[in-house]
């Protein structure tokens, strides 16, 4: 099983000057993916809770900016270069095992998935579920994400992609319960609503360490698995954790899964866009 590298950034300079440094490289490094945080959907309740930032608290209904920048997917064998050192401030980094098939079309989905052929689809519209809790940790349309879904609606983020990042500690036993959401999620729920798995993948050490440390959980590490799922907008997510066949496979097989979870929203960023903005050459 191929192997990859997700990294989790906060910045002492812009976005484009960051990745201009990994483009300046020889060869030049681009990654396999590259988002801007936007907001937790989901935090962490025991586990890493350091990337919460240390104004944040999770029972907090309306979480502070989260203090990170940038996220990239990496190969494993295109470490994070020694000249971009003294542009992080501080980083969050997993190197997760990958199915040899998915990173293979990674690429060229991705692209797809940024210009779709026909064009965004059109979102669902439906909000059966929502508005009716305190939070969004059980991942339901909470009356603060609506908020401030419709608020950056007014942005560009609305008719642009998002990624969610998933990191995922399973429950002793429950992963084929996980699996079980996985599957419907991918074959029809999912789906419907334009959400789409890029990656997912197994965890194999977080900040360079690959020991299992925990006994409570699937794998005994403290994060078992890796998840980014792609939707057209924000709209389009909404639509979904609000539907009533989402939250259905969500109160089934997800929820009662999970020891502990995040979801970090991320605005899908086009790398060549961003090193134009640098000035920088393209990769």
């Amino acid at each position: 099983m191929p192997v990859c590298s997700l990294h989790v950034l906060a910045l002492h300079t812009s976005i484009p000057s960051f990745l201009s440094v990994l483009a300046s490289q020889s060869p030049p490094i681009k990654p396999l993916l590259a988002s801007k945080p936007l907001r937790w959907i989901v935090r962490p309740t025991s586990t890493s809770t350091s990337l919460l930032g240390s104004n944040a608290t999770t029972q907090d209904p309306n979480p502070p900016s989260n203090p990170w920048d940038l996220v990239i997917v990496l190969p494993l064998d295109v470490p994070l270069p020694v000249a971009a050192i003294p542009f992080i401030a501080q980083q969050f980094s997993v190197t997760v095992g990958v199915p040899s098939s998915r990173l293979k079309q990674l690429a060229e989905g991705n692209d797809q998935l940024l210009h779709p052929p026909g064009g965004v689809p059109q979102s669902s519209g439906e909000r059966t579920r929502g508005a009716n809790a305190s939070s969004s940790q059980s991942l339901e349309l909470s009356n603060p994400l609506q908020q401030w879904i419709a608020k950056e609606g007014n942005g560009d983020t609305r008719g642009g992609a998002v990624s969610m990042l998933n990191l995922l500690s399973f429950n002793k036993g429950k992963k084929t319960s996980y699996q079980q959401y996985g599957a419907a999620f991918a074959s029809k729920v999912g789906n419907r609503h334009g959400g789409n798995a890029k990656i997912v993948g197994t965890v194999i050490s977080i900040n360079g360490s690959n020991e299992k440390n925990r006994s409570d959980t699937e794998g005994g590490m403290e994060w078992d698995e890796i998840a980014i799922a792609h939707y057209p907008s924000l709209t389009h997510f909404a639509d979904m954790i609000s539907s009533k066949d989402y939250q259905e496979v969500n109160q089934k097989h997800r929820l009662g899964a999970l020891r502990d979870t995040f979801i970090l929203c991320t605005s899908e960023l086009r790398v060549e866009e961003e090193l134009k903005k640098a000035g920088a050459a393209r990769l």
